[in-house]
């Protein structure tokens, strides 16, 4: 997960309940995020997005899974098909 998202913010990293966690996450070398769209390029847009969303570190910017299939936008193009 840290290879696409990135290492957590210390900011994060502190609210993670798990001491332990907390721990091994802040002795991790340092890496930087991998943009969704380049690393999947042909994906569509708003898959992207919602895959943002719901494997976010912080969960002040996740969502959980029935909040992410009530996006609208996500919803319509899922009942066309």
């Amino acid at each position: 997960m840290t290879n696409m998202l990135g290492t957590p913010s210390l900011d994060t990293i502190s609210r993670v309940r798990n001491e332990k966690t907390r721990r091994y996450l802040t002795s991790m070398r340092k890496k930087q995020s991998v943009s969704f769209a380049q690393k999947f390029p042909n994906a569509d847009p708003l898959a992207l997005r919602l895959l943002e969303k719901l494997l976010a570190f912080d969960p002040k910017k996740s969502t959980y899974c029935g909040r992410g299939i009530q996006l609208e936008r996500f919803y319509e193009g899922w009942k066309e098909e």
